[in-house]
């Protein structure tokens, strides 16, 4: 097999990167081999017409040229008219209740390994908190082109696409895509790549507003453009009661707090908390959005050299970047033994390789629960809760 080659193909599962997989034998007798295929925007149950794109060893990439069979997973309408050019939606050919199916289907399969005895969900697959399809997102990330358009990027390149409108941004950020180029041409503020966040009804953008806020749970959170923040703003109040629900004591301790998002929630919970941060713009938010939070602007790594990483604490909430707990982070956790342990999670692989090697050091998983946050795409928010066994 090489590239450019010509192949029919049935797909049978989809990645957790929203490639679709089909399997080949190539060669003659003598030097047959089985070939494992990554198709991009291809659905289980598509049988297809497709050109090898790469090929090496065993795998292969391919692209589509003609589906022969459509799969009954597959959408009838195109989500938008970037779809296959922007990255931003991977899975958006498939239906939305065969991506939660699929979803699901990964998740069971990441976590069959790990004893999850203490976690009755487990046994008949993971409960999935579904977001509406479309309109959910109230916070995005662009680039500017030469002619000042807000762009988005293309799918594996760096190639700038010119975007005027998304089916899954935020109303407020729609209205304000329809003004962005002369908004961007008069504002030289705004760097190359640029975040714009939005309320229901105001935007606000990285280089030309200094504070954005959000209105979550009857609570004003106040941020500025470039730190980060959740951008589902309709699921997130459920993420949020799940990672407060049935805890309280004398202290909490939340690391890589961001502006503070749980924090504001949980010190009403506890007598004191402190919070781990290594973003300074982002921890110059946590003193004003939580009053009385203990505030250490550093890496987790750093902080748990510190005295402070001495003390005991009732709970503790972390909600690590995607590479999930780093070595040192979870060794601490190890030796603490914290008696609550909530981990809340954008990368459910790393949450999966850290929930089986806190399970086989000392702690049970007594719960876990999946967020449809970025419906159309491969991405899934995770919140699990760890008890010591000791």
């Amino acid at each position: 097999m090489q590239k450019g080659d010509i192949v029919t193909l049935s797909v049978t599962a989809v990645n957790l990167e929203g490639y679709g997989i089909a399997k080949l034998n190539s060669g003659d007798a003598d030097t047959e081999q089985m070939y494992t295929i990554y198709i991009p925007y291809s659905a289980p149950h598509d049988s297809i017409t497709a050109e090898i794109q790469s090929c090496e060893k065993n795998r292969a990439t391919a692209s589509i040229i003609s589906i022969l069979q459509p799969s009954h997973m597959r959408n009838r309408e195109t989500l938008c008219n970037y779809y296959g050019k922007c990255g931003g939606c991977q899975l958006g050919h498939i239906m939305p209740q065969y991506q939660r199916a699929i979803k699901q289907d990964w998740m069971i399969k990441l976590f069959q390994n790990i004893d999850t005895g203490a976690c009755p969900a487990h046994a008949n697959g993971f409960e999935i908190k579904s977001s509406p399809e479309y309109g959910y997102r109230f916070r995005a990330q662009f680039f500017k082109n030469k002619h000042y358009e807000p762009c988005f990027r293309a799918r594996s390149s760096a190639e700038a696409i010119p975007v005027t409108e998304c089916p899954v941004l935020a109303p407020s950020l729609n209205t304000w895509l329809k003004e962005a180029t002369s908004v961007i041409k008069n504002n030289a503020a705004i760097p190359e790549r640029f975040t714009v966040t939005a309320s229901e009804d105001q935007v606000f953008i990285e280089g030309v507003n200094r504070e954005a806020y959000a209105d979550i749970l009857h609570k004003h959170i106040r941020y500025s453009p470039e730190c980060f923040f959740q951008s589902n703003h309709i699921l997130l109040p459920e993420l949020i009661e799940d990672v407060c629900r049935d805890v309280s004591g004398k202290r909490a301790l939340d690391i890589y707090a961001g502006v503070g998002l749980f924090s504001i929630f949980l010190q009403q919970q506890f007598t004191k908390i402190d919070c781990v941060e290594s973003s300074i713009a982002s921890t110059q938010w946590i003193s004003q959005n939580c009053a009385h939070a203990g505030v250490y602007a550093l890496s987790a790594e750093s902080w748990i050299k510190t005295a402070a990483a001495q003390n005991d604490y009732d709970y503790v909430v972390v909600d690590p970047p995607r590479n999930g707990l780093s070595k040192p982070i979870r060794t601490w956790l190890k030796q603490k033994r914290i008696p609550l342990l909530g981990y809340v999670s954008c990368n459910p692989e790393t949450l999966a390789r850290d929930a089986s090697d806190l399970c086989d050091h000392g702690y049970t998983l007594t719960e876990l629960k999946f967020y449809d946050f970025y419906p159309h795409t491969t991405e899934m928010e995770a919140y699990a809760r760890f008890i010591s066994r000791s």
